[in-house]
């Protein structure tokens, strides 16, 4: 089996590394990266199988990295997360295909288990 490779984005260097270790132990792969824009550069590289992208950070924010991900037609699960999310954008996030948002503070438990169902649910990888 594949080991499933998550991308995580944040401008905040401290969250991303806690989410990086916390979901690594679940036996993910992990890629990260400091802004959207890397982040990109990343995805349009190499085989990821899940995203999790902060709104606010530097260059592109989470919604167009998502948007950039939607336009090459693959059904890849996305998480948006953010302290400050309007209403407005947590709409066009949940219009997105397989798309869910996360307050932060974050719940780690909360979100470990939407990167696992959302891995069964797509790819039917029963992982961690």
């Amino acid at each position: 089996m594949v080991t499933p490779r998550l991308l995580i984005t944040d401008d905040d260097r401290s969250l991303r590394q806690t989410l990086a270790d916390a979901l690594s132990r679940c036996g993910l792969d992990i890629a990260t990266a400091g802004d959207g824009d890397e982040a990109m550069r990343l995805f349009d590289a190499d085989e990821v199988h899940l995203v999790i992208a902060d709104f606010h950070m530097p260059r592109v924010n989470g919604l167009d990295l998502i948007r950039h991900i939607r336009s090459r037609d693959l059904i890849i699960p996305c998480i948006l997360i953010s302290a400050e999310l309007t209403d407005s954008v947590r709409d066009e996030a949940r219009k997105m295909r397989n798309c869910g948002v996360f307050d932060k503070p974050l719940r780690l438990s909360m979100l470990r288990q939407t990167v696992m169902q959302s891995l069964h649910d797509i790819y039917g990888w029963k992982v961690g």
